[in-house]
């Protein structure tokens, strides 16, 4: 196989022309959506070069194969209806095909059900029969982002970032997900890896979704969720990216984790996406030449990229199809599209780029649609790329890459921050900390808003944590906290000797702390070995009670306070923790001090569930507050960080019991050797019995409880429903009532209680 990039002569796949005369104009990004089968069939990958589903406002749904350009499976739906996102097939063994589409309009549809209703056809390549399934799949609050295939599988994403695996023969749920219940998200693009192609996928997980949406401040925030053969769906990790929503032009994920964002001002960023931390891959850099306000991207292998983009003029006569390689900042192959003449006298066209199963030879599709709807086009770019990325393939593309690129912008910025860097050097070598630190906050105020590129941030923490000789170097605090402050921007991995052994030589506890919410690879090993010299290092005549944490007047925290970091660190392993203990707690006493706050915290958490009566299953008053919507919930953790330093703050009771499981692992033969801590351990044992016990009258109490449960969600999730929505739903009035004759069945049966009663019509 070559290892250069190349793009093949594109060739047009189809066109639609129409107009729409649904009630409104669908909302849609492009008057056309396409979306590549990806076929388990053997027979049918042998035979053609590959399907698409293809989704035309006010037309229908076709089955196109790429070999013939012909479709292959229609369905005519009409002028009146719309689509609110691409179609997806589902392709089996006998050329058999199943499609399914989220309907935004349709004269079949009332006027609540747009963007909530899916509709499935089932179609046979040998035969003509076609039967159509319509299913309303989400509540009316809300609404349907994307349907995504996964082998066997179909999910659904709302536009609020909850995902529904759902039974692709009856469209019923099967297992769902909500990512952040009580945060507002804006899902923006979603991509589902299966497990043989997604290298950061964890083990036993079926497929991996990766989820991009914004905040409720606008920032582009992104989540990855797993799914494992059991149909379950658990959340792995998030991270937040420093860019807001109106500066995102597109963003793209390859299989193997280069996670990519185009912005409107041409800036393109990298990151190496795992499923532990986000950091950067390369310096950023900007395009030339493009109108990248309205480029589209698609993730290729390896590094590598697909980009269609317009010139920067009124009227483009082109399209620039080019593959990029992100690792090296280098064009490695171009072509130049001429724009259909439906388009010539038109605005510029909306561009949306889609792929199949990524390989290094294969195709993408191009969708043009114009802006007022009527034109649309789909193009076949045929790409041959290199499976890997390699320096000596980017040293040749040096020279072709210079009229893409603004470098004037790119230099500027780099000898700004070699400046700083040589500032900062100078004045921490003459032990003049406030000099450096006001250089670093002169230098950062200049560049607010901008993103710190990872290996500016490696070789300014080389500078400010050196290895430790015979004297401890003088410390940049200020600036070490300025760095933690910006989540995600330090890595442990930057340090030679490791963040938290760096920080603990130079007696930095402040930001020890501050390492533990913003620095996501934090070694377990180190973690244990600052834990244990804080153990060694605490007064033994200190009477402070140790079942919470308490916030101390000195730089040295409480051992307390430490250990509730360590036991509350989301990215901490049992198996780590372990053999950080086997290795670092060598004296009994130290074990016994950290025992000592472990059973210090089961008997408080014990105590507070008795403060409400006998088991206290009700929280205080002092636990509730109002949310934001004005319903009563529980204090979240950040809220109980405003309490005053008196009150105990305990960390959660699961986490508690993980650590003393690994815990008793590791060091339950020191404890049992070391006669002072028999009676801790005695007390141990009673709390986790008492635990055990108390778990198991919970387990009775489930069934009754839960339906107050279900109640309190659904309040929540009403509250946050806008006025405005509540008002035209009250408008709508009850289903009931438009259907007629029902009001007196519900009368009929309103004595049934918890049962609950359903219509279906056949």
């Amino acid at each position: 196989m070559s290892k250069q990039a190349s793009i093949e002569e594109p060739f047009q796949l189809s066109s639609y022309t129409s107009s729409f005369r649904g009630k409104q104009k669908p909302s849609s990004t492009g008057h056309v959506f396409a979306r590549s089968v990806n076929a388990t069939s053997s027979k049918s990958r042998s035979t053609r070069e590959g399907m698409v589903t293809v989704a035309a406002q006010a037309d229908g749904i076709h089955l196109v194969d790429i070999s013939s350009l012909h479709s292959v499976a229609s369905h005519t739906l009409g002028p009146s209806t719309s689509f609110s996102c691409p179609a997806v097939t589902l392709g089996s063994d006998d050329d058999e095909y199943t499609t399914y589409a989220v309907i935004e309009t349709s004269p079949e549809l009332d006027a609540d059900e747009a963007g909530r209703v899916v509709w499935k056809w089932k179609d046979s390549l040998s035969s003509s029969d076609q039967q159509k399934t319509s299913v309303v799949v989400v509540p009316d609050s809300e609404r349907i982002h994307g349907l995504y295939a996964v082998p066997g599988r179909l999910l659904a994403v709302t536009q609020a970032a909850r995902i529904l695996l759902l039974d692709s023969t009856t469209l019923q749920e099967t297992a769902t997900l909500s990512i952040t219940p009580g945060e507002s998200l804006d899902v923006y693009r979603v991509f589902v890896f299966s497990s043989s192609e997604c290298s950061f996928a964890t083990d036993a997980t079926v497929a991996t979704i990766l989820i991009t949406s914004f905040d409720a401040s606008g920032s582009l925030t992104l989540n990855l969720v797993s799914m494992n053969a059991d149909n379950e769906l658990s959340p792995i990790s998030q991270f937040r990216v420093s860019q807001k929503r109106e500066v995102v032009s597109d963003v793209s994920c390859s299989p193997s984790g280069c996670f990519s964002v185009l912005c409107k001002d041409g800036g393109w960023g990298a990151y190496t996406l795992t499923s532990l931390q986000l950091r950067p891959l390369s310096r950023p850099f900007k395009l030339a030449n493009l109108a990248t306000e309205g480029a589209t991207i698609a993730a290729l292998t390896s590094y590598h990229v697909l980009l269609a983009a317009l010139p920067p003029s009124t009227s483009p006569a082109v399209i620039h199809i080019q593959i990029w390689d992100l690792q090296y900042s280098v064009l490695l192959s171009s072509h130049a599209l001429p724009m259909p003449s439906a388009f010539a006298s038109k605005s510029t066209p909306t561009l949306a780029l889609d792929l199949g199963q990524v390989t290094q030879r294969g195709h993408a599709i191009l969708a043009l649609s114009a802006p007022s709807g009527g034109a649309s086009s789909l193009f076949v770019i045929p790409y041959l790329v290199p499976q890997q990325s390699t320096l000596a393939v980017a040293i040749s593309r040096g020279s072709p890459t210079k009229q893409w690129l603004q470098t004037d912008a790119v230099e500027q910025a780099d000898g700004d921050r070699q400046k700083v860097l040589g500032d900062v050097k100078t004045a921490m070598g003459a032990g003049k900390v406030k000099v450096a630190e006001n250089a670093f906050a002169t230098w950062l105020k200049a560049v607010e808003g901008q993103e710190l590129e990872y290996n500016f941030v490696k070789e300014l923490l080389q500078v400010l944590l050196p290895p430790v000789g015979k004297t401890v170097p003088v410390h940049a605090a200020a600036i070490v906290k300025t760095l933690l402050e910006r989540k995600g921007t330090v890595s442990s991995s930057m340090v030679e000797s490791g963040l938290l052994r760096a920080l603990r030589e130079r007696n930095d506890w402040v930001s020890i702390q501050m390492s533990f919410s913003s620095v996501v690879d934090l070694p377990e090993s180190d973690i244990i070995e600052t834990l244990v010299a804080l153990a060694k290092i605490q007064p033994k005549s200190t009477s402070e009670s140790s079942e919470a944490m308490q916030v101390d007047s000195t730089d040295v925290p409480a051992l307390s306070a430490y250990l509730h970091h360590c036991v509350t660190y989301p990215n901490i392993t049992s198996k780590g923790v372990v053999m950080g203990l086997k290795r670092f707690v060598r004296d009994p006493q130290d074990a016994a001090a950290i025992a000592q706050v472990l059973e210090g915290w089961m008997r408080a958490s014990a105590q507070q569930r008795k403060v409400n009566g006998e088991i206290g299953l009700l929280p205080t008053n002092k636990d509730l507050e109002k949310n934001e919507h004005g319903v009563w919930v529980v204090r979240s953790q950040k809220a109980g960080a405003k309490r005053t330093k008196k009150e105990k703050v305990l960390p959660p009771l699961p986490s508690v019991v993980s650590f003393l499981q690994s815990f008793m692992d590791a060091c339950f033969l020191q404890l049992l050797q070391h006669a002072p801590s028999h009676r801790l351990l005695q007390q141990l044992q009673a709390h986790l019995v008492e635990e055990a016990a108390f778990s198991d009258v919970l387990e009775q109490l489930r069934g009754a409880l839960e339906p107050f449960a279900v109640g309190h969600q659904k309040s929540v999730k009403e509250a946050a429903i806008p006025e405005k929505e509540k008002e035209r739903q009250r408008q709508k009035g009850d289903w009931r009532q438009r259907r007629g004759g029902a009001p007196a069945v519900v009368g009929a049966v309103g004595a049934i209680g918890v049962y609950q009663v359903e219509e279906m019509a056949l």
